[in-house]
């Protein structure tokens, strides 16, 4: 049986990423309990549709949510996420990873920062 054909395995349908404000975001501090909602915005730059294969994030703690249609050249979205604060207090240093067909490389990084202060 012939193995799925990763899309991160034909560099000529790779294109270029922009991430729009920032890769690295500091939310401040918060109080312990809600969830508290992440995103990060990004711009296919390059000329063939961008893919998101995956996005993952560093610990259990952070939800993402992984965008399901290819964007288009010149296309604009946004990579959410949700960070629980119940339970982390102090200051929590997080990452994101999103694996694309992005040319230079497949694994892009976003971090954010936060500090969770007991209610």
């Amino acid at each position: 049986q012939p193995e799925k054909d990763s899309l991160l395995t034909h560099t000529a349908s790779f294109t270029t990423i922009q991430w729009i404000d920032s890769t690295f975001q500091d939310l401040g501090s918060v109080k312990e309990g809600p969830e508290v909602d992440i995103s990060f915005k990004f711009k296919n730059t390059g000329n063939k549709n961008l893919i998101i294969e995956n996005v993952t994030a560093s610990c259990g703690c952070t939800v993402v949510e992984k965008p399901q249609q290819p964007f288009q050249p010149g296309e604009t979205g946004t990579i959410k996420a949700k960070f629980t604060t119940d339970g982390h207090t102090g200051t929590n240093n997080k990452s994101i990873y999103v694996i694309a067909n992005t040319k230079e490389t497949t694994n892009q990084e976003l971090k954010f920062r936060i500090v969770v202060e007991k209610s």
